[in-house]
């Protein structure tokens, strides 16, 4: 009886998951800057418009993810130089195809930094925010990220959420959400330009909780006791 109450315990620990230290879980790569340009120019986000691009979970533990931030470069659309955002939306879909994809999780925003790069897209000065979400476990597997700017302090509604190359994608392309216009297709199709967004995802690995190998060291002891 013992033995199968200390395995259950055991075995229900294992299943708890923790945090490990902080760390870039993924990075779809720099915006592309090729003749002082990013190649991607028409993919505005901001006013029900949305950027999509996919990535994979696959976890070395197999425990998944907790995301806690995510991170991304752009330029203001119509005021040039104009920062100073309100704030963003991010969500998380599973799924391949991001026609059928599941919403799995709608991040709250807790804080975020915004700072110019130091470079420049369609005269405009780019622009690197990092936002800092509560924390969102994900399962190993495939999924979406959808972002937008939420408006910035100038008035400015649009900004372009800026792309790693022409045809250097990651993945599958990345995708383009006017909700308004009902227009949700691929950067070829909506612009005639191979998408994929340049985005980092931070947080940590989940690997088990250290009171589960506790627990199993109790289980041992008590077992080897018992023989004796």
């Amino acid at each position: 009886m013992i033995k199968r109450v200390l395995l259950g315990l055991a075995v229900a620990a294992l299943a708890i998951p923790s945090a490990a230290n902080a760390q870039t879980l993924y990075d779809n790569g720099p915006a592309d800057f090729s003749n002082g340009f990013s190649t991607f120019s028409d993919a505005a986000v901001g006013v029900d418009r949305y950027g999509w691009d996919d990535f994979t979970v696959n976890s070395t533990a197999g425990f998944g993810w907790a995301v806690d931030g995510f991170d991304f470069d752009y330029v203001y659309g119509g005021v040039p130089g104009a920062p100073g955002a309100n704030g963003f939306i991010v969500e998380f879909y599973q799924g391949a195809d991001p026609l059928t994809a599941s919403l799995v999780a709608a991040a709250n925003v807790t804080g975020f930094t915004e700072t110019a790069t130091g470079d420049q897209a369609f005269s405009r000065d780019v622009y690197s925010a990092s936002v800092d979400i509560d924390e969102i476990s994900l399962a190993d597997g495939d999924y979406w990220v959808r972002a937008t700017i939420a408006g910035n302090n100038a008035g400015e509604t649009n900004a372009f959420w800026l792309i790693t190359g022409d045809g250097n994608t990651t993945g599958s392309e990345g995708w383009w959400q006017s909700v308004d216009t009902g227009v949700f297709d691929t950067g070829t199709n909506a612009f005639g330009v191979t998408t994929d967004y340049n985005f980092r995802l931070r947080g940590v690995e989940k690997v088990p909780e250290p009171a589960s190998f506790a627990v199993l060291a109790l289980g041992s002891v008590c077992l080897l006791r018992r023989r004796r």
